[in-house]
């Protein structure tokens, strides 16, 4: 027994010295000539200029029987027609290596890890950015000749097994754009499709992140074809508060901390060309509107169908939503809409209806005019386009035209009766107070930064009024209208005009000012020709 274990242990001691020997032999492959061929090699893989600071061998992982390199300092150069210098720059990259190749003087790296990587995103004159150029150098760079038989050493080969990038950073324009990005390739070789695995962090927050799991490839000149799942989470809380007031506006003042957008599908295509896919957007907790105190939820899930062409130079991404439902306040959006981004510049398109909404919540999410009218708004039908390149350009381009009802209402910005009989009796400004109402409805017209109602009708318990007018997005105002009294104004009215008195009267109204501030003058001149009464006929009969 005795004898056999002293054989054990010479034979582990000779193990030991043999891998000791043979770590001392690769790591003299890592010597600084050594070195240089391994960037030469990793540069004729990337086509680009690479440099390394310096390569050490970890002797301890080699004992492992994990044969690892360490590069440190690194840089990728860019390829040419692009000012920056570097496309990629990262302290470390760690590789590990398989041990017999590494002793016949040739490299293959198992996997090859970059650690916390810049990569520096750039365009060049034609709109093409350098990671574009980069992959597509990849696949058209020329391989080289075979090897002449003649029992000359070669010098390293270099093959790599897997790729990963750990924790980089997308810069663009000189400032981070995408964080936290953990990229792994395995399966990469010519002529066949790579595994992918991304994730990455956006807005730099804790919850807005992105996934893409598939395959790509082969990588090729003119074509990288993609088959994979995305999903996309964002927290719109996440999104800085000056980026979403220069591209939202006052829709997402204030999302709140719990609301969340997510999308979920595949995509399939051509990442130099199109790529695209069907997909589910999920809305939850999601509050619209200009800020904490004037918000509307808004939730639900709906289908969707997206695209994206040229991603790796000038992206454009268009997504549609057909056919959905989604809750609104109190009460729900039905319809349609379509949206295309190409660089800045956003258009889009929508239709459909809005029912049971609380119109003052409606209008104090996105405008100034709170607490002026009260009621259930339906719009059963609407129509907008828009485009910009943020907010205030969407704003001012929207066209589009609906129908409005509110029942069930009153507008509190005046007292629209008391401010006749005030004029009449030309005694005081418009009165203070409200008018309460049981219908009010109208066309919708929207363009020329102004909202045009026409066909309006208004019926109250003390008068109903009818005509057209427009209210501006600066929220002045102006109106033509015909308000049908009765009882002491209608004879009030007959004592102005010197007529017979009646019990009911028709009077023209101007309504001027604004939303806030709005005056009431009712025009004496038309009243004594008898025009109003047989125009506030006429639209009746419209009606």
């Amino acid at each position: 027994m005795k004898r056999w274990g002293l054989r054990i242990l010479a034979v582990l001691g000779g193990l030991i010295i043999l891998l000791a020997a043979a770590g001392l032999a690769a790591r003299s492959l890592i010597s600084d000539s050594a070195k240089d061929v391994l960037v030469s090699s990793l540069a004729e893989t990337l086509n680009v200029p690479v440099t390394v600071g310096a390569a050490e061998f970890d002797l301890v992982e080699f004992l492992k029987l994990q044969p690892a390199v360490s590069l440190t300092e690194i840089t990728a150069g860019n390829p040419p027609g692009f000012r920056g210098r570097h496309l990629l720059e990262a302290q470390r990259m760690n590789a590990q290596v398989r041990l017999l190749p590494l002793l016949r003087r040739r490299i293959e790296v198992r996997s090859i890890v970059f650690e916390q990587p810049r990569i520096i995103v750039e365009s060049n004159a034609q709109g093409v950015t350098n990671i574009e150029a980069f992959v597509k150098g990849i696949g058209s760079k020329e391989r080289p000749a075979a090897a002449p038989a003649n029992g000359s050493q070669q010098p390293h080969e270099l093959a790599i097994g897997e790729m990963r990038v750990d924790e980089g950073v997308i810069v663009y324009g000189g400032r981070p754009l995408v964080e936290g990005i953990n990229l792994r390739v395995r399966d990469f070789a010519e002529g066949q499709s790579a595994r992918i695995e991304l994730g990455a962090r956006l807005f730099g927050g804790n919850n807005s992140r992105v996934k893409l799991n598939g395959r790509a490839g082969p990588f090729a000149a003119d074509a990288l074809p993609l088959d994979a799942t995305l999903a996309l989470d964002i927290a719109p809380a996440e999104i800085p508060a000056r980026l979403r007031r220069e591209q939202f506006g006052s829709f997402l003042g204030a999302p709140g901390s719990k609301a969340r957008a997510g999308l979920q599908g595949t995509v399939k295509g051509d990442l130099y060309g199109t790529v695209s896919g069907p997909a589910k957007l999920t809305l939850s907790d999601v509050m619209i509107g200009k800020d904490d105190k004037h918000v509307l939820p808004l939730a639900g899930e709906v289908p969707i169908t997206f695209a994206a062409s040229r991603l790796m130079s000038s992206p454009a991404f268009q997504l549609k939503i057909a056919k959905a439902r989604l809750q609104l306040g109190t009460g729900e959006w039905n319809g349609e809409a379509e949206f295309r981004l190409r660089g800045t510049e956003l258009s889009g398109s929508s239709r459909g209806s809005i029912r049971n909404v609380d119109i003052n919540e409606l209008a104090g999410a996105f405008t100034t005019a709170e607490g002026k009218i009260y009621g259930v708004a339906e719009i059963p039908t609407y129509s907008v386009k828009f485009s910009g390149k943020n907010a205030d350009q969407i704003r001012d381009s929207a066209a589009g035209a609906g129908k409005l009802t509110v029942t069930k209402g009153r507008i509190a910005a005046l007292d629209m009766l008391a401010s006749i009989q005030r004029a009449l009796n030309q005694s005081g400004d418009s009165a203070a107070g409200e008018t309460p109402f049981t219908t009010l409805v109208s066309d919708l017209n929207i363009g020329q930064r102004r909202l045009d109602l026409s066909g309006v009708l208004l019926d109250s318990p003390a008068l109903r009024l009818a005509g057209r007018g427009w209210i501006g997005f600066d929220q002045s105002l102006d109106f033509d209208l015909e308000a049908r009294v009765t009882g002491a104004t209608a004879r009030l009215v007959s004592q102005v005009t010197r007529r017979p008195q009646t019990d009911e009267a028709a009077i023209p109204v101007k309504v001027t000012g604004t939303v806030n501030s709005p005056h009431v003058r009712p025009d004496v001149r038309k009243l004594a020709t008898g025009a109003a009464e047989s125009l506030f006929r006429s639209l009746l009969k419209g009606k």
